[in-house]
């Protein structure tokens, strides 16, 4: 293992090792029965509900979404989903967004997943066994799964927006928009990429030439409304995340330099700095321009400390 951190002055340095100490999930206590019958009637629901809503995008788009449903499970308050079992990549299911939200004090985990209509009676025989059937050693089969599951219900265009940034998504007019789409490898990015090309084309939206390619998502610019987001997150059996395209710094950096310094001045002036006494941030870089308008008021020359001073 090579070596990490060393603290000079010390005896001797060595590796870092972790100590591997499991962590235990906490579990809910349920009656299995009562339980698996009351998710079985919020995934039907959930189901049927999200089944009529892609049913009803335009038929020319609606084709990859009919092969399955995006659904919302909600954990019970403060205990955690089994992310590991919600996933099964063999057959389908892929787990797309998780957060978590407070609510009345408590932590509760949202996962949002896809669920091909191949999988529907697969999830049903798993509920139907919680209520009925015993493993081996005399536990309750598919406990680890269930138990901590307090909810299923349809996911929404709200389910891929981080949920910090809510105020953000397009109402009427159209706004740039990235389009996270879910990848099994960066090999199937050019199949993923042309069935979105020809998505965005039936529905009139726009999409940028560039693209991102990560190991398990590609990402696309689109200029899209909410009503238009609605309807790619209907025919599109892909989406892994939706969020407001920022503008990047370019418009910044290709200003000159005094009005680089007028912007910077406007906006020193608005700024409210932290007082003395708040929480204080250590960042290891190779400087800092300690003078500029927009740092000096809460970088201080004496916090600006250098291992090699000059």
């Amino acid at each position: 293992m090579p070596d990490h951190l060393f603290v000079l002055g010390t005896e001797k340095s060595k590796p870092y090792t972790g100590r591997g100490v499991p962590v235990k999930t906490p579990r809910m206590s349920r009656d299995p029965a009562a339980h698996s019958a009351f998710l079985h009637r919020q995934f039907n629901r959930a189901w049927t509900a999200a089944t009529a809503a892609a049913g009803a995008a335009p038929t020319a788009i609606a084709l990859t979404q009919r092969e399955g449903v995006y659904l919302n499970v909600v954990s019970a308050a403060d205990h955690p989903l089994n992310l590991d079992s919600l996933e099964n990549r063999q057959l389908g299911i892929r787990l797309r967004t998780v957060h978590a939200e407070v609510r009345d004090g408590h932590k509760l985990i949202i996962a949002t997943v896809f669920l091909p209509h191949s999988v529907r009676a697969s999830f049903l025989k798993k509920l139907n066994e919680y209520a009925t059937t015993r493993t081996k050693q005399g536990g309750i089969r598919h406990a680890a799964l269930l138990a901590n599951i307090d909810d299923i219900v349809t996911a929404t265009l709200r389910s891929f927006w981080p949920p910090a940034d809510q105020a953000s998504i397009p109402a009427d007019l159209p706004r740039w928009c990235e389009i996270w789409l879910d990848l099994l490898a960066p090999t199937h990015a050019e199949a993923v990429e042309s069935e979105a090309r020809a998505t965005a084309e039936n529905l009139g939206v726009p999409l940028a030439d560039r693209r991102i390619v990560f190991p398990e998502r590609l990402v696309l610019l689109a200029q899209v409304n909410r009503a238009q987001l609605e309807a790619f997150v209907a025919a599109s059996a892909r989406i892994a995340e939706l969020r407001l395209a920022y503008e990047p710094a370019g418009f910044w950096t290709s200003e000159t330099a005094r009005d680089q310094a007028a912007w910077a001045t406007s906006l020193a002036q608005r700024l409210q700095p932290a007082p003395a006494n708040a929480p204080a941030v250590c960042v290891l870089d190779t400087g800092v321009t300690q003078a500029h308008p927009l740092l000096a008021p809460v970088c201080a020359p004496g916090d600006c400390l250098s291992a090699n001073p000059l």
